[in-house]
C-alpha cells in the first residue's frame, strides 16, 4: 500500500499479496487467449503450464481453512488480515472456496454503500479517514476507509454468485452518490467507514471526483437508468421498490445526465 508514516507503511503487504498473484493469473490467462487466436502455439503451451502453475500454488499458499491469506510475510506465513483484495482472487479458487470468499466480503467488509479496505474486527481499523488530532489521515487510508470504486468487484461477484437483489443495494447506492452527493455525475475517492454520530451518512472524502469509480460503474453487469428505475413494477425486488420511491421525489438530471444513463442502460442488465 503507498500510504507511508514516520516508521514505514501504514498497512504494510510486501510483495506476495493475495492481488498480485490474480493480476499475474490474469495477465498469463490473456497471453493464452492471444497467442491462441493468433496460432503461437509454443506460447500459448508456456503461459498456459505457467498459470497451471500459478494456480496450483495460490492454493497451497493462500487459501487456508476457507479463508483466503491477504498476503504472505517476509518468512512465508500467512497474514490473514480480512481486505477486499481478496475480491480478486475469485478466479483462481473453488466454487466452494469462491462462496466462502464472497461471505467473508460480505459480511466483515461490505456496507451498503462501498466496501471497507479492513474489517473491523481488526486492531488496526479505523472508522473514519480524517480525525484529527487522534491519527493522521493516512494511517485510516488502507485501514478501514471504504474505497469506492471497490463496489464493480463486488457486485459483479454477487451476479455471478446468483444474488443479484443484493448487489443491487450497492449498485442503488452508488447511483444515489453519484447523482446526490458529491458533484452531479462523479463519485467520491473515499468514504468514512461508518456515518459519524448525528450524521445520516459517511463522510465524503478524498478527492470529489474519482475517475476509476466511474469505470467501475461503467463495468457493473447490470446498470439502471432513471427512467428504468422509476418505471420498475410494483412486482420488482423490495431493494428496487424503494428506489423508485426515493427517486420520484427527487429532480430529474439535465438532458446530459440522462444521455449519459441511457448509455450505460445499454449494457446487460442481471436484474
Amino acid at each position: 500500500m503507498d500510504a507511508v508514516g514516520p516508521d514505514g507503511p501504514w498497512s504494510p503487504r510486501g510483495n506476495r499479496g493475495n492481488d498480485i498473484q490474480a493480476l499475474w493469473a490474469h495477465q498469463l490467462e490473456a497471453g493464452v487467449w492471444f497467442a491462441t487466436r493468433l496460432g503461437d502455439v509454443y506460447s500459448a503451451r508456456t503461459w498456459n503450464s505457467a498459470l497451471q502453475k500459478v494456480r496450483a500454488s495460490f492454493t497451497r499458499f493462500f487459501v487456508h481453512e476457507g479463508r483466503i491469506t491477504d498476503h504472505l510475510l517476509p518468512d512465508g506465513r500467512p497474514d490473514v488480515q480480512v481486505r477486499p483484495n481478496q475480491i480478486f482472487t475469485a478466479s483462481l479458487l473453488s466454487a466452494q472456496d469462491r462462496r466462502a470468499m464472497l461471505g467473508a466480503v460480505m459480511t466483515q467488509l461490505t456496507y451498503p454503500y462501498g466496501v471497507a479496505s479492513l474489517a473491523q474486527t481488526d486492531d488496526a481499523f479505523h472508522p473514519y479517514h480524517e480525525y484529527p488530532p487522534f491519527y493522521p489521515k493516512d494511517a485510516a487510508y488502507h485501514n478501514g476507509t471504504v474505497w469506492t470504486w471497490l463496489q464493480g468487484p463486488v457486485i459483479s461477484e454477487l451476479c455471478s454468485a446468483g444474488m443479484p437483489d443484493t448487489a443491487f443495494v450497492l449498485t442503488r447506492n452508488a447511483v444515489h452518490q453519484i447523482l446526490h452527493r458529491a458533484r452531479w455525475g462523479q463519485q467520491s475517492e473515499l468514504l468514512d467507514a461508518l456515518a459519524r454520530p448525528g450524521e445520516a451518512e459517511p463522510r465524503l472524502s478524498g478527492t470529489v471526483s474519482q475517475a476509476w469509480n466511474l469505470e467501475s460503474s461503467c463495468a457493473m453487469p447490470m446498470t439502471i437508468t432513471w427512467e428504468s428505475a422509476t418505471a420498475r413494477s410494483t412486482g420488482a425486488s423490495p431493494s428496487a421498490r424503494a428506489f423508485r420511491k426515493r427517486s420520484e421525489t427527487s429532480r430529474r438530471p439535465s438532458s446530459w445526465e440522462m444521455s449519459h444513463w441511457n448509455r450505460l442502460s445499454q449494457q446487460r442488465r442481471l436484474l
